[in-house]
């Protein structure tokens, strides 16, 4: 029986072969890091398992339609490429929702002066005030603890910000695939992103053939 699906994905220009996909078809970003990939949608009926077919390196995608390729010796050759694209792309995934966490926590943790912080305006007579009240402390106090919190705000977020750059061009760089996991390992220690799963028993990675 058919299935529907509303799949984004990372296909190579050349194959046509899949190298990542997802099943969030509006929101979640591709983790675009190779001009040798095309980002595509498709949304409609297989009559295959799509996923197993995406985890064997068995699936194809060609002017909009998905399709089933048989593992051949042409593929066989160039098998270390293609697995090194889907590690970045992997990676790169699991990095952005590691950031994606902190940056919740972060704005949950300010109670929705998160945005307030960003823009400055914590310096504003209203949110001194609040402070004031608050805390029940003095006015100079209160406008120290507002230029701490906007600090904090702003150090959070160019931390983050530097740390995806940071991981984006070491893995857009690498070379091999022990590269790939040594730099998503040591982001994800440094973000503290405890629920990413370990790259090297990544299904999607393993060998078909």
């Amino acid at each position: 029986m058919a299935k529907n699906h509303r799949l984004k994905l990372l296909v190579d220009q050349v194959s046509g072969q899949v190298i990542w996909l997802t099943y969030y078809y509006d929101s979640l970003p591709v983790p675009m890091f190779d001009q040798t990939l095309d980002m595509q949608r498709f949304r409609g009926d297989v009559d295959f398992d799509v996923w197993n077919s995406y985890l064997d390196f068995t699936l194809y995608c060609s002017g909009g339609v998905l399709y089933k390729k048989e593992i051949n010796e042409e593929f066989k050759s160039r098998f270390e490429v293609t697995q090194l694209k889907r590690a970045k792309a992997i990676a790169l995934d699991y990095i952005n929702a590691g950031i994606d966490f902190q940056n919740e926590k972060s704005r949950v943790a300010y109670k929705g002066l998160h945005t307030i912080a960003r823009s400055g305006h914590l310096f504003d007579e209203q949110w001194i005030n609040y402070f004031q009240e608050e805390y029940g402390c003095s006015k100079e106090s209160a406008i120290k603890l507002a230029e701490f919190k906007t600090q904090e705000v702003n150090d959070t977020e160019f931390f983050l910000e530097s740390t995806r750059h940071t991981a984006y061009n070491q893995i857009s760089k690498a070379t091999t695939l022990e590269e790939v996991i040594d730099v998503y390992e040591c982001t994800c220690t440094k973000l503290f992103y405890s629920m990413r799963p370990t790259l090297t028993n990544f299904s999607a990675l393993k060998k078909p053939f």
